[in-house]
């Protein structure tokens, strides 16, 4: 008898979620946007605040975590734009030219093609 209970609960269970997936809401879209790793941070911040020795004012521990947050938000967003300028660079950035630094670079190093040749110098060159 209880397996039936327990069954029946569960199709109804299933039912409800049926429903509510077909009506969906913003803070289902906002659930999606979040990352895991936030609630990462924002559950070790209040495990840290939790287990400082001292006492801490409610409102001041709120904006520790708070705080903890935006700076992983922020870590994290500045690392994406890192990725996100590197693959830029791979895939579509311009080639650098022979000489980059334009006509005045004359040093022994802006002599040379770019990517120099296998064995540049057969024989050492003289530095004025």
């Amino acid at each position: 008898m209880a397996k039936t209970s327990s069954a029946n609960l569960l199709a109804a269970d299933l039912a409800g979620n049926a429903a509510r997936l077909l009506d969906p809401s913003v803070d289902d879209y906002i659930a999606l946007l979040k990352p895991r790793v936030m609630s990462l941070v924002v559950f070790t911040g209040f495990v840290g605040l939790y287990l400082a020795p001292g006492h801490l004012h409610p409102l001041l521990a709120a904006v520790a975590v708070l705080c903890i947050a935006i700076g992983a938000f922020i870590s994290y967003a500045s690392t994406l734009w890192f990725v996100f300028i590197v693959f830029h660079t791979l895939f579509a950035g311009k080639r650098a030219a022979a000489n980059p630094w334009g006509e005045g670079a004359t040093t022994l190093e802006w002599a040379q093609p770019s990517p120099p040749p296998f064995h540049t110098y057969e024989e050492l060159p003289v530095i004025r």
